[in-house]
């Protein structure tokens, strides 16, 4: 097993996989933000997603109870050892639930993937998110490139910790539990304020694990084709991948993405319509691809597929049943919004 100082170490020395990982679900999803608070999309297929190019989307306040006030963790004292409860499907509950500190809020995580899962970090005062917590499963690897800088932080809850900067963007890492890494990120977005050191070890130190819910989605899928599961979905998006590829995932052990072209994928997002994306709602399956208006046309919901047949690409789309996306009650569980043969075995 790899301790965080093992992978700082990678850290400058290994060039990312192409693919993507939970950085990837909440950074590139921010770019298609609900008005949600809590919404952001997830972008998992970077071939496919890099290509549409939709704008940010303003959010506003949420309607979700207040979040609990975090509980400062221990700084000096060494850790007990903690693991996850280990989920035996994807996707499955949450392993934690949002929460507040002295200036910040921690949304309820809405995307998850097979590496992880995320969640907005908003300042206090405002409804714009600045960073992104990624909390990764146990064993999972951030994908990130060899020319960051790395320096070492203060232990948070007694565990190790690092900052990493990449450019002018600088992330704190720390082991939240045995094997298991989460990472506090800034957005990147120039106009937003940059989180300090001790505004992201304030965070990092009101994390806790349970209390996580199943992730709710405004749409329905009726029919996936065969041999097709699950490999990363949120709020605003899903991503299926051929069950080889999603096996080749979890065979790797720190669930990356590996090496190689997009194959066998299917993706669907929703964003919020307005005047520029409203020109590009057409369908084109014979390209595998295809943009509805749906929700009295306030948000577009778009299709693209990577080796699927026609056929079974027609077939994904007319089985699709969008809800309303600024209506939570509309929406459905996780669990139930797609056929069961989409669940992964993680066993």
């Amino acid at each position: 097993m790899k301790r965080l100082s093992d992978l700082m170490d990678d850290a400058r020395t290994e060039a990312p996989p192409m693919g993507f990982d939970v950085n990837d679900l909440v950074t590139a999803g921010k770019r298609r933000q609900m008005r949600r608070t809590t919404g952001w999309a997830l972008a998992a297929v970077v071939a496919v997603a890099t290509a549409i190019g939709v704008p940010q989307i303003a959010t506003r306040a949420s309607t979700e109870p207040a979040l609990p006030a975090a509980k400062p963790s221990p700084t000096a004292t060494p850790s007990p050892s903690v693991t996850p409860a280990t989920a035996k499907v994807f996707p499955s509950a949450f392993v934690f639930r949002g929460y507040q500190t002295a200036d910040f809020t921690v949304t309820d995580p809405d995307g998850m993937g097979l590496s992880g899962s995320g969640a907005s970090i908003t300042r206090l005062g405002t409804t714009k998110a600045e960073a992104s917590l990624e909390v990764y499963v146990p064993g999972a690897v951030p994908v990130r490139t060899g020319t960051a800088k790395v320096v070492k932080a203060a232990p948070v809850g007694g565990r190790e910790a690092y900052y990493l900067r990449e450019g002018d963007r600088e992330s704190l890492y720390w082991e939240y539990a045995d094997n298991a890494l989460a990472v506090i990120s800034g957005l990147g977005a120039a106009d937003m304020p940059k989180m300090t050191r001790a505004e992201q070890m304030q965070v990092a130190k009101g994390f806790a694990l349970g209390g996580g819910k199943n992730l709710r989605v405004p749409f329905r899928v009726g029919s996936v084709p065969q041999g097709y599961q699950l490999q990363a979905v949120g709020t605003t998006s899903a991503y299926l991948m051929a069950s080889g590829q999603i096996r080749e995932i979890l065979d790797r052990g720190d669930r990356s993405p590996g090496m190689g072209p997009v194959r066998e994928q299917i993706q669907l997002n929703i964003t919020e319509s307005n005047p520029y994306n409203e020109q590009f709602r057409e369908c084109d399956i014979e390209a595998l691809t295809c943009r509805k208006m749906m929700a009295d046309d306030r948000y577009i919901i778009e299709f693209n597929a990577v080796d699927v047949s026609v056929e079974e690409f027609r077939a994904f789309i007319e089985a699709v049943e969008p809800a309303d996306p600024d209506d939570p009650s509309t929406w459905t569980d996780v669990t139930e919004a797609f056929p069961a043969s989409v669940q992964v075995s993680l066993e």
